[in-house]
């Protein structure tokens, strides 16, 4: 059975500022990761959808989700490359996060699984 979500998803992509960070981490142990390898598996979160939102053009639609949700996607993002919060970055800004990633919306979430889903709760 297919079905749509009344959800919005935005895809967190990483540019070469995050790229170059991910590569002076300990972790790595040398290695250098390219941007391609980096963004192979990119994070996508899932927001709500309502009227309101959906009447919104894309861009600005876009524009909102980062400027509410940059600061819990930037700590996700980071926290998926090392839990070592020492390594991280001492301030996070919004700017910072513009610099450090890319990030697209899609409106259409075509849920095509016959599962049902699987919700974890993650710190």
């Amino acid at each position: 059975m297919n079905c749509l979500s009344n959800r919005t998803l935005y895809v967190v992509r990483a540019t070469e500022e995050m790229l170059t960070w991910v590569n002076s981490l300990k972790d790595t142990e040398g290695e250098q990761l390219s941007l391609e390898e980096v963004n192979e598996d990119s994070s996508a979160y899932l927001l709500d959808s309502s009227d309101e939102l959906e009447e919104m053009a894309p861009h600005d639609l876009l524009a909102t989700a980062v400027e509410e949700n940059w600061e819990e996607w930037f700590l996700m993002e980071l926290r998926s490359w090392t839990q070592d919060e020492k390594e991280w970055p001492q301030e996070i800004s919004l700017e910072m996060f513009e610099e450090w990633f890319d990030v697209s919306y899609h409106s259409m979430i075509v849920d095509m699984s016959e599962e049902d889903y699987l919700i974890e709760e993650y710190e």
